[in-house]
């Protein structure tokens, strides 16, 4: 899988804002953290996403890492700031889509 694809396959995770959290890389429909991969989840987290659409090393977070807005430093701090809307990931994902395409990947 390219970094391309591996991000829209996480962001298609994330399809809607029910299916995104904070604070955790996977909860249940009660809001319960569970793993990322147990059956039970529901929603998670932009790392999470990532985590479960991996089929090896794809090198799509090195996209996602380098379009994170400052001051934030990786993937869990930008995902879990109060200021981080659904928006925002939808854009962030997107940016780091573009780039990844732009770099041939």
């Amino acid at each position: 899988m390219t970094p391309v694809e591996h991000l829209r396959k996480a962001k298609a995770v994330l399809k809607d804002p029910t299916k995104w959290t904070k604070g955790s890389y996977a909860r249940d429909a009660k809001g319960h953290v569970v793993p990322t991969f147990s059956p039970d989840a529901v929603a998670w987290c932009a790392e999470g996403a990532m985590w479960l659409t991996h089929d090896g090393l794809s090198g799509a977070s090195t996209y996602l890492d380098r379009v994170i807005p400052k001051p934030f430093e990786g993937i869990p701090a930008y995902n879990d700031d109060d200021g981080t809307s659904y928006q925002d990931l939808l854009a962030w994902f997107d940016r780091a889509i573009k780039l990844a395409e732009r770099c041939g990947q």
